[in-house]
């Protein structure tokens, strides 16, 4: 049997290949990878919205949409992530250092309307070197997007970012190594799904600014526990990373040879398959398979869009992701009022965004802006 980590006992993190990377920042980013999505159509919306597990009716009826005020059926605003590969912060470089999606940071100036085409232009704003208890030193690569329409229009822009780090020193590090899969309880699970159950929507009744007051909380939003086919559905909205098939996956292997790990079986494989893979999950310090860091954008997005209901528009949107989830992890995701005010002529709100697990751990962390119709 192959070693997982039979290709990392050398350190790709050098000072030459740092220097190269350091060269590009400032520089506009593309990759020849064409995106996942290139048009926002209603399979496009409904598999996003399936793919998070998203139950509003409101993405799927542009009768709502037109209700709230829109010209035409809606997306979920998160949707964007499937428009560009580079959405998600990656910009390339640093063959065999792994790349961990930590974070992104988006103000939508309007929604994604069906029928609308969108693109990307992706600058690498920063590289920043930090030290970790998961992988020691490592390096934060940030990534500035602007997706624009057919129109030229601007629909969202803000950074995401991703931590660069050798897979072979964040397997010796270890730090979630004392990470154990939850095997549920049948009352574990009915608590679990009775929450899931009770989910809120507040849908097409306004949810006004002059009722929202600081320190109000936001109804839960529960997923999971998390399945590998939560996962594949998610994989099949957002399109995945850098994954291929057969002849395809040969060529792209051929084009860069860095890009692949082996597999137990001795054969050249995508890293993405942490999220699958026990073995190779374990081979990179992580003791399971686990999310994708766009479902959790997605998730934080789905609990803001239940609360602000039809009429509200999702401003802003940080999610900072703090740990793993494993599979078979449970997610509470939750937030509260912590401001309201005037944007010009809208009535904002800032929320507060966080997320736990089943063992009370805080897994990821953000804040919100949404505008609010006036009563």
């Amino acid at each position: 049997m192959a070693d997982p980590a039979s290709k990392e006992k050398r350190t790709y993190l050098t000072e030459e290949a740092l220097e190269k990377l350091r060269e590009r920042v400032g520089g506009e980013v593309t990759i020849s990878t064409p995106p996942h999505l290139t048009e926002v159509t209603a399979d496009g919306i409904r598999h996003w919205a399936h793919g998070i597990g998203d139950r509003n009716p409101f993405w799927h009826d542009e009768k709502a949409a037109q209700a709230a005020g829109h010209e035409r059926q809606v997306a979920p605003p998160t949707m964007i992530l499937a428009f560009s590969k580079l959405a998600t912060g990656y910009a390339g470089g640093l063959p065999r250092v792994h790349a961990l999606y930590a974070g992104s940071d988006y103000t939508w100036e309007k929604a994604p309307g069906r029928g609308d085409r969108l693109t990307n232009r992706a600058i690498f704003e920063e590289l920043r070197e930090r030290e970790g208890s998961f992988a020691g030193r490592s390096f934060e690569q940030i990534l500035r997007c602007t997706f624009t329409d057919q129109h030229t229009d601007t629909v969202a822009e803000g950074t995401s970012w991703v931590l660069r780090t050798e897979r072979s020193t964040s397997r010796k590090k270890g730090k979630h190594k004392k990470l154990e899969p939850h095997t549920y309880t049948e009352s574990e699970l009915d608590e679990v799904y009775a929450l899931v159950d009770a989910e809120q929507i507040r849908g097409p009744e306004p949810r006004t600014w002059e009722s929202v007051s600081e320190g109000d909380e936001i109804p839960v939003v529960v997923k999971g526990p998390l399945t590998v086919t939560d996962n594949v559905m998610f994989v099949n909205a957002w399109g995945g990373s850098f994954i291929r098939a057969h002849g395809l996956a040969r060529d792209y292997f051929k084009k860069h040879p860095g890009a692949s790990m082996v597999n137990s079986q001795g054969v050249p494989d995508f890293p993405e398959r942490v999220h699958w893979d026990p073995e190779y999950a374990q081979s990179v310090g992580v003791p399971y398979p686990y999310d994708y860091g766009g479902q959790r954008f997605a998730w934080m997005g789905h609990l803001v869009t239940n609360w602000m209901g039809d009429h509200g528009f999702m401003r802003r949107l940080r999610v900072e992701f703090r740990r793993f989830n494993l599979i078979g992890d449970t997610t509470w995701c939750k937030g509260r009022v912590t401001r309201t005010y005037r944007d010009g002529e809208h009535g904002a709100v800032d929320l507060e965004i966080w997320a736990h697990d089943q063992r009370d751990e805080v897994t990821t962390k953000g804040l919100a802006t949404v505008y609010l119709p006036d009563a």
